[in-house]
């Protein structure tokens, strides 16, 4: 293969690395599959694509039927029949330290143990790229696999959910003493609670308690995702002239000193 066939080569394999970068890809880098085991051993399966990537818990499903997390990602019949779906994305979050002060702060004066980990739970419309669904027009149900070492039967759990610097807690659904089930209608960073039996009898379930009155809307919100939003493309545009710029310039040179 000559020089010049083995830099168009490299060219093309950076333009479809570059390229391939635009969507969230379902449990491609997943550390656990769309399924969850409670303690008395029942498998419970995911109803929609959920891409793990929060190690701080040991797994995360939907339980909602798929026709309420498409309806929340806004999804219409002729979206369905192009193979658009929802895509929930969990990771890690790094909340800023003085939102994970005041967090901490919420927890203790609720009576709750210390946050066990802050994780965030995102839902994607997948059409031709991703996009983030910021607030849906519905609830959609999670359940979280709590790690084997928060195992309690006099322990409950609950959620305090941030988005747009408002605190909201969802309590504990579920009976089962390993997992946590909650529903919620935001892409948010939600802070994990452990506390004893009891402690958050007097707080309706979905209620705000940073002291904010919020009247929610049934409107749902689409923001762009950072690495596949106009800007983004733009960026990849850029890197795509610079790299054609040099390798004509360097197969110029090439020329020259034949």
């Amino acid at each position: 293969m000559s020089k010049k066939s083995k830099i168009i080569g490299m060219f093309l394999l950076v333009f479809s690395l570059i390229f391939s970068m635009g969507a969230i890809k379902v449990n491609a880098d997943s550390l656990y599959p769309n399924v969850v085991t409670t303690d008395v051993g029942y498998q419970l399966t995911s109803t929609v694509d959920v891409n793990f990537n929060a190690g701080s818990i040991t797994g995360l499903i939907g339980g909602s039927p798929l026709s309420e997390f498409r309806k929340a990602a806004g999804l219409n019949d002729e979206d369905i029949a192009n193979n658009y779906h929802p895509v929930v994305y969990t990771r890690e979050c790094s909340l800023d330290v003085s939102i994970t002060d005041a967090l901490q702060e919420k927890a203790k004066e609720l009576g709750a143990q210390p946050v066990i980990t802050y994780i965030d739970i995102l839902l994607f419309q997948q059409t031709t790229e991703s996009k983030l669904v910021s607030k849906f027009p519905n609830f959609v149900e999670y359940t979280i696999k709590l790690p084997a070492s928060l195992d309690s039967s006099e322990m409950e759990y609950a959620v305090i959910c941030y988005y747009d610097g408002k605190m909201q807690l969802f309590k504990d659904t579920d009976d089962a003493y390993s997992t946590m089930t909650f529903t919620t209608n935001k892409s948010a960073s939600y802070a994990i609670l452990r506390a004893w039996d009891g402690t958050f009898d007097n707080i309706e379930n979905g209620a705000y308690i940073d002291g904010t009155n919020v009247e929610e809307t049934s409107t749902d919100e689409l923001d762009d995702v950072p690495k596949t939003s106009e800007s983004m493309v733009i960026i990849y545009l850029a890197i795509l002239v610079i790299l054609a710029g040099a390798i004509y310039i360097s197969l110029n040179k090439k020329g020259n000193r034949v």
